[in-house]
């Protein structure tokens, strides 16, 4: 399989989501645990409006008004809601209930993740399987918390694409893909790995196609209009960027009832061995979170505030923001953030080997927290 990428991409339509939170700081990248502009974490104002205290002293998770400061570390999704929820459950108060103040920081791709949360950048991070699994089988020890999003995903063209056999229907279609550039969000991730499992179903090499690096799905919807790449993996909110009649479904993966990827969670929270024996109840604390988060954005009373965001994300009106996420939500956010053992088994899907045990790498306290969480919904 070709890889590349693309230098700096002029975003035409920004997909910039505007926090609605004052005093909670945006930390850009994932050098540090304090790079240079950027609070310190152990200052990180708290939206609960107690004091903050920092997870690195050992004071543990609060329960009298303090609030234990985390570094939070996110993949480039976290500018949508329709890819992480992480800024609505801070702006809904969900975290300072806990007794977390969370600082956001936000990596390229699944290796800086890894490598972050590994060298102290961060104290919990959203990784990609495919990436830090092989870290853990290399001797990294690594606590897997909870399950994230399952993708929905399309290979999508422009519109006067002239695909080699336009009738065809999946899977056969996956065969349209041949000696064309396909734009994914960086390589060597969970995309890499669909595009191998798709590519195998029908007879086809990795050599057969040329994977670029296009980003986000701002950026990603960039390239594809401007003619950089040929074919994109397209995830939310890639075709409400490009809007309608701004493309053509190429391969329809999500609701294929052969896809590969169906209902399979593609990305996971983890924390480092250390952190966790260090701080297990704030790490109770973050899975309870979590799961309340989810609880949170499920519910139908919510879809307002999720909405507004989401206009904001996406430079729509309200309308359109709501149609886009009931589009999506029922099929990229499971009811439960649980690691159960059949979720574990499923990353085979984005490691392409085998797994290091469940009962050593899944945290078994923050699976009960979730459970008692998911109850409360």
């Amino acid at each position: 399989m070709t890889q590349t990428s693309l230098g700096s991409i002029t975003r035409r339509r920004a997909a910039v989501l505007v926090s609605a939170l004052t005093g909670v700081v945006l930390l850009a990248g994932c050098g540090s645990s304090s790079p240079s502009g950027a609070a310190d974490p152990s200052t990180t104002a708290s939206t609960g409006g107690g004091a903050v205290v920092s997870s690195s002293g050992g004071s543990g998770a609060s329960t009298s008004g303090a609030s234990t400061a985390i570094n939070f570390l996110l993949g480039p999704g976290n500018e949508s809601p329709l890819q992480e929820l992480e800024t609505q459950g801070l702006a809904a108060g969900i975290y300072a209930d806990n007794g977390l103040a969370p600082a956001f920081s936000t990596a390229s791709n699944g290796g800086e993740l890894a490598s972050g949360l590994i060298g102290g950048s961060a104290d919990f991070a959203l990784l990609v399987p495919a990436a830090a699994i092989p870290l853990t089988q290399q001797g990294e020890c690594l606590q897997f918390l909870t399950g994230n999003n399952v993708p929905y995903l399309n290979l999508v063209s422009l519109p006067d694409f002239q695909p080699a056999d336009p009738d065809a229907q999946f899977p056969e279609s996956i065969k349209n893909l041949k000696g064309h550039t396909i734009g994914i969000t960086s390589i060597g991730g969970s995309q890499s790995a669909i595009l191998r499992s798709l590519l195998a179903q029908v007879g086809l090499q990795p050599t057969d196609i040329t994977e670029v690096a296009v980003g986000s799905p701002g950026t990603a919807v960039t390239a594809l209009q401007e003619r950089q790449i040929d074919i994109l993996l397209a995830q939310p909110p890639a075709e409400e960027l490009l809007g309608e009649g701004g493309f053509k479904v190429i391969v329809p993966i999500s609701g294929s009832p052969d896809s590969p990827i169906a209902g399979k969670v593609q990305s996971l929270f983890a924390t480092t061995c250390d952190y966790a024996s260090a701080h297990p109840e704030v790490v109770k604390a973050f899975c309870t979170a979590q799961q309340q988060v989810r609880n949170w954005a499920l519910d139908p009373a919510n879809i307002g505030v999720i909405a507004g965001d989401l206009a904001k994300a996406l430079n729509v009106d309200a309308a359109a923001a709501e149609a886009a996420w009931k589009k999506y939500v029922t099929g990229v956010w499971p009811e439960s953030v649980a690691i159960t053992e059949d979720v574990w088994e499923a990353q085979k899907l984005w490691t392409g080997g085998d797994l290091p045990p469940y009962s050593d790498n899944v945290n078994a306290d923050c699976q009960q927290a979730v459970a008692a969480a998911a109850g409360q919904a």
